[in-house]
């Protein structure tokens, strides 16, 4: 009891002592003029020989840009399906964009090439050919709304024109290997 005597005027003075809770100032609250910043998405597509993973969104503008970074984490062997990342840009019957593959006859190479309508198909040259092993690759996709299409990876850029494509979605895809797509960035051109 007699502790409990000696106890109380500390347990009093540790009450008085608390700090009352702080409000922000005005500058920490976003003001409607100061625009959030673009979501980053993340996209760990990881699948088995011979199949294939996708990621969408719909999107409605005339003018769009995908952009973060890509990395082949584990190839996997299928004798019908390559390993193969994409990001694309879809249209009403189309899509275009950026294809990423590994060739077998050059394994430790990650191949990024122009797809889309009018492009040059599998034989065309590579906007960058990089090797995979522990390496991330920056790209970037984007229509304007003149048509013109542009891809980069990383240090290789290319353009395509592109006729009466009206945009519909936005597309991360792989099959027959693991890829990462990290700090993906959608938004205008």
């Amino acid at each position: 009891m007699n502790i409990l005597l000696r106890l109380s005027p500390l347990v009093t003075l540790i009450g008085c002592v608390s700090t009352a809770t702080q409000s922000p100032s005005p500058e920490h609250y976003p003001s409607a003029a100061s625009p959030s910043p673009p979501a980053e998405h993340y996209f760990d597509c990881d699948v088995p020989p011979g199949r294939f993973s996708e990621w969408s969104r719909t999107v409605s503008t005339r003018a769009v840009r995908l952009s973060g970074t890509v990395e082949l984490i584990e190839p996997r062997h299928d004798e019908h399906w390559r390993p193969v990342a994409s990001i694309y840009i879809g249209g009403t019957n189309s899509a275009a964009g950026l294809r990423a593959y590994v060739d077998w006859n050059s394994p430790d190479m990650l191949h990024f090439v122009l797809a889309g309508p009018g492009a040059s198909g599998p034989s065309s040259p590579a906007v960058v050919s990089v090797p995979w092993q522990r390496q991330v690759t920056p790209f970037s996709v984007s229509l304007s709304e003149s048509g013109e299409l542009k891809v980069s990876a990383g240090s290789g850029a290319q353009t395509l024109h592109l006729k009466a494509f009206e945009v519909r979605s936005i597309q991360l895809a792989c099959s027959t290997a693991q890829f990462k797509f990290r700090g993906v960035i959608v938004g205008g051109t």
